[in-house]
């Protein structure tokens, strides 16, 4: 499924252009219909409301918020943390 294979990448991805995001809910609005058999002239939000899944946007949004999270509260030492810190 689309939306088990984007958490290992998606966190990296923190400058995506309003273009790039729509082509990703696109992508994942087709891949969403097509894995529920539903017609191609099925709206996307209807879709995402009705299965409670995530919009793409959020779902990224929320792994780059726990990514920063996550260097915040682990070991002192990591690269990352003291880079956030400058």
């Amino acid at each position: 499924m689309f939306y088990d294979n984007t958490d290992s990448w998606m966190e990296a991805w923190s400058n995506i252009r309003k273009e790039e995001m729509k082509e990703i809910e696109k992508i994942q609005g087709k891949r969403l219909k097509s894995i529920f058999k539903l017609p191609v002239s099925t709206s996307y939000i209807g879709v995402i409301m009705e299965t409670g899944i995530w919009p793409a946007e959020q779902r990224i949004q929320y792994a780059t918020m726990m990514l920063y999270h996550n260097i915040q509260n682990n070991d002192t030492t990591r690269k990352a943390l003291q880079l956030v810190k400058e």
